[in-house]
């Protein structure tokens, strides 16, 4: 086997100052990227198959200014940790069933919900919620309990969503998942 050398020259003559062995070298590298390789496919896999995260696009202003049409988003598909208020979630709509939506979780299973005076209510509290595109919630909503196993959704952007208040609670089997950064477009990217 042959291996090449590193010589240093000095003023007392020539000296070793390292040993390459080329085979090891090429198969530690050949090892290297077929790990690479392995790790990448088997992530690529667990991808595509909806296993880590999926792809959605935003297809109407609902979520506004959170979420701006034409964005796409990763979400987690559903973990076993309970939903929490605040959370953006995508469901399956209970209207069509084949439609997946994307809204603000304001209240859980057990939870009083109600809207008049311009503003939310959650257990009788007035939510101060930022990120809404106008800071009042038109129209009356009666006080309503969330009922076990379900969950009630509002978009960012009130005037313009269909949310709980029109096709009424969620159950949390139609949840997809959590909705955590925007990918796409670049400007846009942050974590959810």
């Amino acid at each position: 086997m042959h291996r090449s050398a590193d010589w240093a020259h000095t003023r007392r003559g020539r000296v070793l100052t390292k040993v390459r062995d080329p085979l090891s070298l090429r198969l530690r590298t050949k090892l290297l990227i077929l790990v690479a390789m392995a790790v990448f496919a088997t992530l690529l896999v667990l991808v595509l198959d909806g296993t880590l995260v999926r792809f959605f696009s935003i297809p109407s202003g609902s979520m506004e200014p959170t979420l701006m049409v034409g964005d796409r988003i990763l979400v987690t598909p559903r973990a076993p940790t309970p939903i929490k208020r605040g959370e953006v979630i995508v469901f399956r709509s209970s209207i069509t069933g084949d439609e997946d939506l994307i809204k603000r979780v304001v209240a859980v299973a057990g939870d009083t919900v109600a809207v008049h005076g311009g503003a939310l209510y959650v257990n009788g509290v007035r939510q101060r919620e930022s990120y809404l595109r106008d800071s009042v919630t038109e129209g009356v909503f009666p006080s309503t309990t969330v009922q076990p196993g379900y969950l009630f959704v509002l978009g960012d952007n009130r005037t313009n969503s269909d949310d709980s208040r029109i096709f009424g609670q969620v159950a949390t089997s139609a949840v997809v998942g959590r909705a955590y950064a925007v990918w796409w477009p670049l400007w846009h990217i942050r974590l959810l």
